[in-house]
Order: C-alpha cells, then sequence, then structure tokens
C-alpha cells in the first residue's frame, strides 16, 4: 500500500466517522430529544475528565512498567483505558460508546489478547558470516574521487 492510498484511506474512514457520528446525534435525538442528547454528551466528557484525572497518572505508571518490564498486556490494558477516557471527552455518541466499551475490563483483555496474537515474533533467524575488509588508505598521491583534479 502506498502513502497515498494509506491517506486516502483514512481519510475516507475520518469521513465516514463523522457521518455515522451525525447520524447517531440525529436518531438519539429523535428518540431522547436534543437536551438529552447534550446531557449524555456533557455527562460522559465529564466521566472522561475524571477517569483521565483519577486513572490517568495509575496508567502513565502501569505504561512505564510496562515498557520496561516488557509486559504487552499491562501496556496494552492501561493504554487501552486512557483512550477510553480520551474517546469519552471527545463529544460524539459513538465515541462515547466505544469509551465506555474500553472501560470494561474484559473487553481490554480481549482487545490486547487479539492485538498479542496478531503480532507474534517470529523465531527467524538468518545464519551468516561478517568479515572485516580493510579499506585502502588514501595519501595524497591518490585522489579520493570526491575532489576535482
Amino acid at each position: 500500500m502506498t502513502r497515498n492510498t494509506a491517506g486516502k484511506r483514512v481519510l475516507v474512514g475520518l469521513g465516514l466517522w463523522g457521518m455515522a457520528e451525525i447520524a447517531a446525534f440525529v436518531v438519539l435525538g429523535a428518540w431522547i430529544g436534543v437536551l438529552g442528547v447534550l446531557a449524555v454528551v456533557m455527562a460522559t466528557g465529564v466521566l472522561g475528565v475524571v477517569l483521565l484525572r483519577r486513572m490517568g497518572l495509575q496508567a502513565v505508571g502501569q505504561m512505564r512498567g510496562g515498557v520496561v518490564t516488557l509486559q504487552p498486556q499491562t501496556l496494552g490494558a492501561s493504554g487501552l483505558l486512557a483512550l477510553g477516557g480520551v474517546l469519552l471527552v471527545l463529544p460524539g455518541v459513538l465515541g462515547d460508546f466505544a469509551g465506555l466499551l474500553l472501560l470494561v475490563p474484559v473487553v481490554r483483555r480481549g482487545i490486547t489478547a487479539w492485538i498479542a496474537a496478531r503480532f507474534v515474533p517470529q523465531d527467524d533467524v538468518l545464519d551468516g558470516v561478517a568479515y572485516e575488509v580493510e579499506a585502502p588508505r588514501l595519501t595524497k598521491d591518490m585522489p579520493s574521487g570526491w575532489t576535482k583534479p
């Protein structure tokens, strides 16, 4: 996949996500009313801020510990918890739903297990022999080829 194609896919994905968010706002607004939708978005935003403040430092500490000890489960769960808090802070019904799902420990464990299964380290080892070759020393009589005569 070329860089241009990847950029177009990301742009199309973001456009589709934005249209889905608008549709979700309209459907939820028809169901519970405009003030209800605004109340839900504000409540999830406050929940996200509280979550990030309370769990943020703990998650960052766990991520640091996970990086040092190379524990992908701890690193992934902490990162997904922080992502859930960020999704709750951002306005949008679908993002709020995804953020709430990421608060459930079983969902986080499932996602980290799925990601870990996709990125299994390979046992392929390339055997080879390295030879050190001495470069000829240049003298003033031998030009290097990089200078004009």
